[in-house]
């Protein structure tokens, strides 16, 4: 914790800082169970990874930093929301479940450049699972965080080989539906009426 703070306190502009130090601050906040700041430097860095085509780099620092989320779960026993205990969805406030689902969506993404393609789609799943289970989601009004994780899986579901083919019309209908419901709560006209347009 004192070296991560160490380190921050010689960092103004985390921008025009070079990846080596990136990571190492992202070790000792992930070492010191830090949370919110090992997310928000992990979205940073892995971004950059994915920028320079380094896609693989981009997936280990996603799982790194949702690893120091797992951490909280006691045993294989304990009941989970998408491999994260329930106490931890339960006390997540609204700055850190977006950062959350930002995390699991940008690993959906960058799995997805590499046609993982079930491995992308599982962590577009469990991003929209977190969101509906934390009970802080139904205090955020602009739900717009969700609309990459729609268009990721729509985007897989399109070129195939995510699920069974004989389930594809019935998992589209559904993420349909829930699509609609989501632009309908956010409130905005535009995505409203695109997401009418494809429940047709």
């Amino acid at each position: 914790r004192h070296a991560a703070s160490a380190i921050e306190s010689e960092i103004s502009d985390l921008e025009e800082v070079n990846y080596r130090t990136k990571m190492k601050l992202f070790r000792h906040l992930k070492e010191s169970g830090n949370k919110s700041k090992s997310t928000e430097l992990a979205l940073n860095v892995g971004k950059n990874f994915m920028y320079l085509g380094l896609n693989l780099h981009s997936i280990r620092v996603f799982e790194d930093a949702l690893d120091v989320w797992h951490k909280d779960k006691n045993s294989d026993n304990d009941d989970t929301v998408a491999g994260f205990s329930c106490q931890v969805i339960e006390s997540l406030d609204e700055s850190d479940l977006i950062s959350l689902i930002k995390l699991q969506t940008a690993l959906g993404q960058a799995l997805g450049t590499l046609d993982r393609k079930k491995e992308s789609a599982q962590a577009f799943e469990d991003a929209l699972e977190v969101f509906s289970e934390a009970p802080v989601s139904a205090e955020i009004r602009n739900r717009s965080v969700l609309f990459p994780i729609y268009s990721g899986l729509f985007f897989l579901l399109k070129y195939g080989g995510m699920i069974e083919p004989g389930q594809e019309l019935a998992y589209e209908h559904n993420l349909v539906t829930n699509f609609v419901e989501e632009t309908r709560l956010n409130g905005d006209p535009v995505h409203y009426s695109r997401s009418l347009a494809m429940q047709g």
